[in-house]
C-alpha cells in the first residue's frame, strides 16, 4: 500500500527525532506495512496541496492508494517556490521582494471574502471534477486543519470547539472527518504551544487518536 498525505503542517511529519512519541502518520505506516509517498507542505495553501503535491500524481498516473487530506484555512497564498505565505506574512520584516510582495497584499488588497469564495469553488471543483477522476480504488480521506469558526479569537483554542465551527464544504467523495485537526490538536494546550510540533499533536495519546479515527475512515471504504 502506498498512502500521500497531502495539506500543510498537520499532515507533514512522520518523524521527527526531538519527540519520543510516535506521530499518526508513522503509526498508520507501520499498521497497513506501508510506503509514505507524500507528507504535506507547514504553511501552504489549498494550491500548494492541489498543484505541487497531487497534481504529479495524477500527471505521472501514480496516485497513492490512500490519499488523506487536510485542508487548511482559505487565506494562504500560493508561491511555487517560497511555500509558507501565511496572513502572518503581513508582519514580516523580510526584504526578500516575495515576502514584501505578499505583505503589501495582506495589507492593501487581500479580501476576507474572496478568498472564502474562491476557496469553496476550489473544493466544488476538486470534489466534482478532480477526484472522480482518480482511480476508482483510491481510498480518500478528507480532514479540516481548522474548519470556519464562527468567532475567531487570535490564539484562543476555544474558538475551534465543534459546536463553534462551520465548514466550507460536504464532500462526496472520499471519508469526511469532523471536527477540525486543531480541536484536538488544542485540547489541553495553548495554540502557540503547537507551532513546532510535529503536526501540531503533542503526545501520543493525540497520535493515537487521529491514528484510529483515520484507520477507521480507511478501512470503511
Amino acid at each position: 500500500m502506498k498512502i500521500g498525505f497531502f495539506g500543510d503542517s498537520f499532515c507533514s511529519c512522520a518523524t521527527h527525532p526531538a519527540y519520543s512519541f510516535t506521530t499518526y502518520i508513522k503509526l498508520l505506516q507501520d499498521h497497513y506495512h506501508a510506503e509514505i509517498v507524500n507528507l504535506g507542505q507547514g504553511g501552504s495553501s489549498i494550491y500548494d496541496l492541489l498543484i505541487l503535491q497531487l497534481t504529479p500524481f495524477i500527471k505521472s498516473n501514480t496516485v497513492p492508494d490512500v490519499c488523506v487530506f487536510t485542508w487548511t484555512e482559505p487565506h494562504r497564498v500560493f508561491h511555487r517556490e517560497i511555500r509558507t505565505i501565511t496572513a502572518a506574512t503581513a508582519t514580516s520584516t523580510d526584504p526578500d521582494p516575495v515576502i514584501q510582495a505578499a505583505k503589501h497584499y495582506y495589507l492593501n488588497l487581500e479580501d476576507s471574502e474572496l478568498d472564502e469564495l474562491k476557496y469553496r469553488a476550489t473544493l466544488h471543483y476538486v470534489d466534482n471534477v478532480m477526484l472522480p477522476a482518480l482511480p476508482s480504488t483510491t481510498k480518500i480521506v478528507h480532514l479540516w486543519s481548522f474548519g470556519l469558526p464562527y468567532n475567531y479569537e487570535y490564539r484562543n483554542p476555544d474558538s475551534f470547539a465543534p459546536g463553534k465551527v462551520q465548514y466550507y464544504h460536504t464532500w462526496k467523495n472520499g471519508v469526511e472527518i469532523r471536527p477540525p485537526m486543531m480541536v484536538l490538536a488544542s485540547e489541553g494546550h495553548k495554540i502557540e504551544d503547537l507551532d513546532d510540533r510535529p503536526n501540531h499533536l503533542i503526545g501520543q495519546e493525540k497520535n493515537n487518536r487521529m491514528f484510529e479515527i483515520i484507520k477507521q475512515a480507511i478501512d470503511s471504504q
